[in-house]
């Protein structure tokens, strides 16, 4: 992944996927974490995602710092599973962070592997 660089966990697996990477582990637990150079706008990203939230009657959008950014957040269920969702900006790059099963406050070893999250566009 050239966009950002992440320390996988023992037990956990990394999967390449489209503009990022998707780790998860036996019981089900998902980080996927991906950087796309869309140029779309601050507004833009964040009515994407109050659409994602109202689709799946979500939590109301909470502005959040993580990894040196501005994240929109929003938690909400989907097939079966709490999901959370950070959608965030930087120098025109749009980041999106979806954490399904233990979210990223209650699960030690997705806040560790998040934490550890370089990005290089910076």
């Amino acid at each position: 992944m050239d966009r950002f660089t992440i320390q996988v966990l023992d037990g956990w697996e990394k999967k390449d996927i489209p503009n990022g990477v998707q780790v998860s582990n036996e019981q089900g637990t998902v980080l996927q974490i991906q950087a796309f150079a869309n140029n779309i706008s601050e507004k833009e990203n964040k009515e994407a995602l109050q659409d994602l939230a109202d689709r799946y009657e979500g939590t109301p959008l909470e502005e959040t710092e993580l990894l040196g950014m501005t994240f929109y957040r929003t938690t909400y269920k989907a097939y079966g599973k709490e999901m959370t969702f950070y959608s965030g900006m930087q120098r025109g790059e749009q980041v999106k962070i979806q954490v399904s099963g233990s979210s990223y406050r209650s699960n030690q070893d997705i806040k560790t592997m998040l934490e550890s999250v370089e990005f290089l566009f910076y």
